[in-house]
């Protein structure tokens, strides 16, 4: 907020050992974001297509490129959507080492690939089709992303200097998994004191202090 001083921030600590925000120290090894899930995308569509990669491009670019000639078919892709799935996050901790916590989401992502040139129905007709494949959802999976769903096709003939390019959009919806690790070390001790109601004819004091010790694991 413009003028507001918020204060002294908390500093940013490495393990749970210290005090302070705890950022994540590492994603899984197939988790993507931003261009490189656009990226993903692409690859997905040139390789179900069978169009150039070239001929498959962001949705967005900085600094866009000069459009393929009238006549030539390609493709446009990217991700328009996303929300985190409710309800679905879980968080464990492995005591390997000085140990770490795990949280596990789940995203739907829906992702847009628009089909520009004569033949845009056949390679919009293609995506959808080679969804279906087994082989071609194995490698989704093994991406941590799964199929929900992919919606009717939209015909929509865009204006572009001057004449009518025929375009083809078919939005996609899939499942996605996010995993991120935290440095959130085991706890080796603790004292623990435990207050309870004195029974009838008990000892007046019934407070214990327990010093509670992790297993050596050595």
């Amino acid at each position: 907020m413009s003028g507001v001083n918020p204060g002294p921030v908390p500093p940013v600590a490495q393990n749970s050992s210290q005090p302070g925000y705890l950022q994540p120290s590492s994603s899984a090894p197939y988790y993507v974001e931003d261009d490189s899930l656009d990226n993903f995308f692409q690859q997905l569509v040139v390789g179900i297509t069978g169009l150039p990669a070239t001929m498959v491009r962001p949705l967005w670019q900085p600094e866009p490129a000069n459009l393929p000639a009238y006549g030539t078919d390609w493709s446009a892709v990217g991700l328009i959507e996303s929300e985190l799935v409710p309800g679905w996050s879980y968080e464990t901790h492995s005591s390997s080492g000085t140990g770490t916590d795990s949280l596990e989401t789940w995203e739907n992502c829906t992702f847009l690939a628009s089909f520009y040139g004569p033949n845009a129905e056949r390679y919009d007709g293609f995506l959808r089709d080679g969804l279906f494949i087994g082989q071609n959802q194995e490698i989704l999976l093994l991406n941590g992303v799964g199929l929900i769903e992919w919606r009717k096709r939209y015909v929509v003939p865009e204006l572009i200097k001057e004449r009518w390019w025929r375009r083809v959009d078919r939005h996609v919806r899939v499942l996605r998994e996010i995993k991120r690790t935290y440095n959130i070390e085991n706890i080796l001790s603790a004292v623990v004191s435990l207050n309870v109601e004195k029974p009838t004819g008990a000892p007046p004091n019934m407070t214990r202090t327990l010093s509670v010790d992790s297993p050596d694991t050595n």
